[in-house]
């Protein structure tokens, strides 16, 4: 599925990473990367999230991302 912003399109995948809040953060549970499928655990990445509101429950979205493939996306301009 392809959405289109600001004349521009963009794929699902960079959607996500652009309208998301990222923090570094520690893993103390397993959690798998994304863009790579790599287990992290017990490690510092990347951990996004976003707010959505439906109805009237607020639920917190999580996605984690290693550190190697964030810093290669953020020098492209991709998150």
């Amino acid at each position: 599925m392809i959405i289109q912003t600001e004349y521009e399109l963009t794929s699902i995948h960079e959607y996500e990473r652009k309208t998301r809040t990222w923090d570094y953060k520690f893993c103390f549970l397993p959690h798998r990367c994304f863009e790579t499928g790599k287990l992290l655990w017990l490690e510092y990445a990347y951990r996004g999230y976003k707010t959505r509101r439906y109805d009237a429950q607020i639920i917190d979205n999580y996605m984690w991302m290693c550190s190697e493939e964030f810093i290669i996306l953020r020098l492209m301009d991709k998150v």
